[in-house]
């Protein structure tokens, strides 16, 4: 069964408009490049940043509601790729499950799919 709603390998990639190196998935999929979601995230403003978290953090609100995941911690004030990536990376915690559903989340965000 595949967890992701999209292989990483079928994420196109998109032109960067900064650098940083994204560390939130890093030695969790030891087969898998994770660097096409690292990609995405480069991909857009950084003031939009605050969005994508915005969107992550109500996902984790109603998967916590339907299946009793934790929830992230309500932060609106994302200004740049190392707060986005400190806060990903204390929600993810090296935890699988928790990896999958920001994974999914990223997708989401950026090439949503009905459901």
């Amino acid at each position: 069964m595949e967890v992701f709603n999209i292989h990483p390998d079928d994420i196109k990639e998109r032109k960067r408009i900064y650098n940083y190196q994204y560390t939130f998935l890093d030695d969790i999929y030891i087969d898998l490049n994770m660097n096409q979601y690292y990609q995405l995230l480069l991909s857009i403003d950084t003031f939009k940043l605050k969005n994508l978290y915005n969107f992550l953090y109500l996902r984790s609100l109603k998967l916590s509601s339907n299946f009793s995941t934790k929830e992230m911690e309500h932060n609106k004030y994302i200004q740049c790729p190392i707060e986005l990536n400190r806060k990903l990376l204390e929600y993810i915690q090296r935890d699988k499950l928790y990896s999958i559903l920001i994974i999914n989340g990223i997708q989401q965000y950026f090439i949503p799919i009905n459901q």
